[in-house]
């Protein structure tokens, strides 16, 4: 790599001069520099052996340049050790859209796009433009407190309530996006006890969370927290029954929480009833689950809930109850291909759910399965799965593809993440890696 290129790629300098014209002018009446400066740290973020590209050191291939003035539009392609290129006589007088791409593979790996750009007849103007990494992971900010197990809930206030966690922290942060970027700030309470692996359910009508599990897991966890987003203010509540190891869910003002074993270790067949209007409990619901377990999820999707594996502490479980919350009843009883833990379930549609990795019988898993509580029918795709995963979160993307990122993979805590379509039932690796390693995030 040569002494220009190294300095390019990583003081991050490039320089794309535009000579700008008048509308049907000849000479140039103006100019326009591009510079461009791409993520820090960017190379140690590509993964090359997932691009078409030569394994090795990160290197970007082309640059490309894209003006759009609407109806005509041009394309510059210079290589990507190349600091300067003239792109001709442009007229953005009107305004035009510049798109900077960097491609390496084939593959653009990075972009931004600045729209509306014009320059004065005469005048001499300069834009800096901050490359993306394109399809892959931006980083937003840095919370106040480390985490790992903590809870996560999206407000009608167009932002993120982070709680707890196992790192020993009962603080409550709020996570708040805009144009200008990602910000984080002080909730006005904290919670009222430490809390690891507990379950944070939110009621947009009341503006409230509830906070169950993870205070005690073998004592205490029928003490339960409320949250009032508005007011921001907390209080601490005792259920009337002891109950733990229970998974809560919430539908229509209504938290329901089922399964868990009493204090005498029995277990509850029936659900607790509480209501996210009042703060009181309105007592049993008939629906529940019989084969007592623990570690299973439940999930909530529309007006249905699927209550998915879990174990005995020795064996590991494929059940999935289900459960229509409407009319507060079983609907049926499905099985999934092999019992798991600690795998990740994204919603696709209103009851249709994606369940991926986890913990079985074989260890860490790389099958993924469509679980479809409108035809009762659940659909297995063995090994899908790039690397094998547990503890990783899987996530709705707005292309109705899944996200599925980080985790504890065989080599340990990842970076990786891969993108899965439930149309083609495959998987693509991202190529960018998360910064940092992540599990129970």
């Amino acid at each position: 790599m040569t002494v220009f290129r190294r300095t390019l790629l990583r003081l991050v300098v490039a320089a794309i001069v535009m000579a700008v014209s008048a509308c049907g002018g000849e000479d140039p009446t103006g100019k326009l520099s591009l510079n461009i400066t791409f993520p820090q740290n960017w190379e140690n973020l590509l993964d090359m052996s997932v691009l078409d590209a030569s394994v090795g050191t990160a290197y970007i291939g082309t640059i490309r340049t894209i003006v759009d003035c609407g109806d005509t539009s041009q394309t510059w392609d210079s290589p990507g050790n190349d600091g300067s290129l003239s792109l001709g006589k442009l007229d953005l007088k009107g305004g035009c859209d510049i798109t900077v791409q960097a491609i390496t593979g084939g593959v653009v790996i990075m972009e931004k796009t600045q729209q509306s750009v014009s320059v004065a007849n005469g005048a001499v103007s300069s834009l800096d433009l901050q490359l993306s990494e394109s399809g892959g992971f931006d980083f937003a900010g840095t919370l106040a407190y480390p985490r790992q197990f903590q809870s996560a809930v999206a407000t009608n206030n167009d932002e993120v309530l982070v709680l707890g966690g196992s790192l020993g922290t009962k603080s409550i942060e709020r996570v708040i996006y805009s144009n200008q970027g990602t910000t984080t700030a002080a909730f006005g309470c904290s919670l009222i006890d430490y809390r690891t692996r507990q379950k944070a359910l939110y009621d947009p009508v009341s503006s409230r969370v509830f906070v169950f599990l993870g205070y005690d897991t073998e004592n205490s966890d029928d003490k339960f927290e409320v949250i009032d987003t508005g007011n921001e203010g907390c209080q601490s509540f005792f259920l009337s029954n002891f109950r733990k190891t229970f998974s809560p869910t919430i539908f229509n003002q209504t938290v329901f929480l089922i399964g868990g074993y009493d204090a005498s270790n029995q277990w509850y067949i029936s659900s607790e009833k509480i209501s996210a209007d009042t703060l009181t409990e309105i007592g049993p619901s008939s629906m529940g689950i019989f084969n007592e377990r623990k570690g299973f999820k439940c999930f909530v999707s529309g007006k249905y809930t699927a209550c998915i594996g879990g174990t005995d502490g020795f064996n590991f479980y494929d059940n999935i109850n289900t459960f229509d919350l409407a009319v507060e009843a079983p609907k049926t009883s499905m099985n999934l291909s092999n019992g798991k833990i600690d795998f990740a379930v994204a919603a696709i549609s209103e009851g249709i759910f994606l369940v991926s990795g986890g913990v079985g019988n074989a260890g860490l898993l790389k099958d993924v399965e469509i679980v479809d509580l409108t035809t009762n029918n659940v659909t297995t795709f063995n090994d899908v799965l790039i690397s094998a995963r547990a503890r990783h979160t899987s996530t709705l993307l707005n292309n109705g593809k899944i996200l599925i990122a980080g985790g504890v993979t065989p080599l340990g805590d990842s970076r990786s993440a891969e993108i899965f379509d439930p149309v083609t039932h495959t998987s693509r690796e991202v190529p960018w890696m998360m910064r940092i390693p992540r599990s129970g995030h």
